[in-house]
């Protein structure tokens, strides 16, 4: 996935009704995008299988769901540690966090949440750490 396609989804799944449904025109609109540009994401995005098309614009595909939390898992703590460890400012930090985690493979992914599985695990058993935050930080 690519940073941009990952904040095309992230404002996808903000913009939700009730019933899931994402007007593409509204989409546009969050990202200050034209609406060609949004319809022509948007396709790409079917494609992958994160959106499918419906009445009145699009959904989120569960594939897509599932792929969004992985990579908003990964960015956050990303993010968290470029504004607390690098102070970087949050609006920053979120725009390079998704750049970071999607330049990373597959496997490394895996591996990220993997880690973070784990590490949340421990902090959850030494009493609620920053979830996701390494020992002695």
């Amino acid at each position: 996935m690519t940073a941009a396609e990952l904040r095309y989804l992230m404002a996808a799944s903000a913009l939700r009704t009730e019933g899931g449904r994402i007007k593409v025109c509204d989409l546009a609109d969050k990202l200050g995008v034209s609406k060609v540009s949004a319809y022509k994401m948007c396709e790409r995005l079917e494609a992958h299988g994160f959106l499918h098309a419906v009445e009145g614009g699009v959904c989120i595909s569960p594939h897509g769901e599932a792929m969004l939390s992985e990579y908003t898992r990964c960015a956050a703590f990303v993010q968290d540690m470029l504004e607390r460890c690098c102070g970087t400012p949050r609006n920053v930090a979120r725009r390079e966090a998704a750049d970071i985690v999607c330049a990373v493979g597959e496997g490394s992914r895996a591996a990220f949440l993997r880690y973070l599985d784990e590490n949340n695990a421990s902090n959850d058993a030494d009493g609620g750490q920053a979830s996701g935050t390494p020992r002695g930080q």
